[in-house]
């Protein structure tokens, strides 16, 4: 089986979603160097982070966090964009297991 998905990688090659690079074996959906790349906010690990404070007063909620920093341009932004406006649910998944 691995053979014949080795196969069908040499004239369809599964990429990166973020980059466009060709995935190594074992990489799925975001390369390794953009997992490594994507801007991580730390704001799970901290009490009353800035995305706490967007919701203070609107909404009555514990503890608010986003994982990773949203920029214009940024490979973060490209996965984004293929998930909602491409369909492309598998990188719904893998920005889920990620998480």
């Amino acid at each position: 089986m691995k053979l014949l998905n080795d196969f069908i990688n040499l004239f369809y090659p599964n990429i990166c979603q973020a980059c466009g690079n060709t995935l190594l074996s074992g990489e799925t959906i975001v390369c390794l160097q953009c997992r490594y790349e994507l801007p991580k906010t730390h704001f799970v690990t901290e009490k009353d982070n800035f995305v706490e404070h967007i919701f203070w007063g609107r909404v009555n909620l514990e503890h608010a966090a986003a994982y990773y920093y949203y920029f214009k341009g940024s490979k973060f932004q490209k996965l984004i964009h293929n998930l909602k406006y491409k369909g492309s649910k598998e990188v719904g998944y893998e920005l889920g297991k990620m998480f």
